[in-house]
């Protein structure tokens, strides 16, 4: 299976390319903005630049994938500093990368969100019927991520999934990662 993980340069990503590639039979595909990324890490996985504001270079990347894991979007502290930011990012590329991806033929779009979109502060039983009231930047925009992915889901255009993640630690496999405001790692660095 061909999968591309974009946010291929991020925390998450880079932790879970790290597992398909030792675990699973499968060809890594890492999509980033950046154009030359020189750590050894990286050397390992076929990299493909990834222009967001462009639907055909969009459809390039994704020709000939089989699944999409989709790590890249703002931040909490960068969505409450630029809002609109978020949104376009969050929720607007994220439909016209699902758009890209399902004229391209990929099978499965997985939407990495967040369980932020509940509540805030997350405190007390949360489960999938819980409401998604938060009115914070980072729930917002990517309720209308998780949107996009739900409505092409829903019409068969793709399999379309969307997990909500609470929050996770861990060291990054690169130092530079943007994850050090996260509460564990702040501690341990």
């Amino acid at each position: 299976m061909k999968i591309l993980i974009t946010g291929g340069t991020g925390f998450l990503a880079g932790r879970l390319a790290q597992y398909l590639k030792n675990n699973c039979n499968h060809h890594i595909f890492l999509g980033s903005q950046k154009k030359i990324i020189t750590d050894k890490f990286y050397s390992e996985f076929q990299l493909v630049q990834t222009i967001w504001n462009s639907e055909s270079k969009l459809m390039r990347i994704c020709k000939g994938i089989d699944a999409i894991i989709h790590l890249a979007g703002v931040n909490a502290n960068d969505s409450l500093a630029d809002p609109n930011l978020a949104l376009k990012f969050n929720g607007i590329v994220t439909e016209k990368f699902i758009r890209a991806a399902v004229k391209s033929g990929v099978k499965k779009f997985i939407y990495f969100s967040t369980a932020h979109v509940y509540k805030s502060p997350l405190i007390g039983i949360i489960n999938a019927d819980t409401p998604t009231i938060s009115q914070h930047p980072y729930a917002t925009s990517n309720i209308v991520g998780e949107d996009m992915v739900l409505s092409a889901n829903k019409h068969n255009e793709i399999q379309g999934i969307v997990i909500r993640l609470s929050n996770s630690f861990g060291a990054p496999l690169i130092k530079d990662v943007n994850c050090w405001n996260l509460l564990v790692n702040d501690l341990c660095k």
